[in-house]
């Protein structure tokens, strides 16, 4: 069964002095997305050994292995994003149309140099907010 293209995430990063201006910074289609619930246990002495749950906040998470950076510009806009807790966009996009967008921070990045080869970028985010449809 031959494969076929996924869906594309970019990642925005603002590199305005006094107003925002973002870049498409980095962008592939090889990424992880996560969505984990917290769990809010309501179990008492009457739930015998069965637990009553409802559910808390939702955590977004997106990281990828690897990312494809856009040049040493885009690089270190996302570096300091990274260092100063700056707030970034994600974009996902399907068959050349955008189709959402979220605002995030990035959570972890991890560099790897290897002698005569190609530097690598392992990087986390966590989504502040919602995603929402891009118009």
């Amino acid at each position: 069964m031959a494969g076929n293209n996924g869906q594309l995430f970019l990642i925005l990063v603002d590199v305005g002095t006094s107003t925002p201006s973002f870049i498409v910074a980095a962008g592939q289609r090889d990424a992880t997305q996560d969505e984990t619930n917290d769990v809010i246990d309501l179990s008492s002495k009457d739930s015998g050994r069965t637990k009553d749950i409802e559910l808390g906040r939702l955590t977004q998470t997106l990281s990828f292995t690897g990312l494809h950076i856009f040049g040493d510009a885009a690089r270190a806009a996302l570096i300091d994003a990274s260092r100063n807790g700056t707030k970034i966009k994600a974009r996902t996009e399907f068959d050349g149309s955008n189709v959402e967008e979220a605002d995030l921070f990035v959570t972890s990045r991890s560099e790897s140099h290897p002698d005569q080869d190609a530097s690598l970028i392992d990087i986390a985010f966590e989504v502040s907010g919602q995603w929402a449809a891009v118009s």
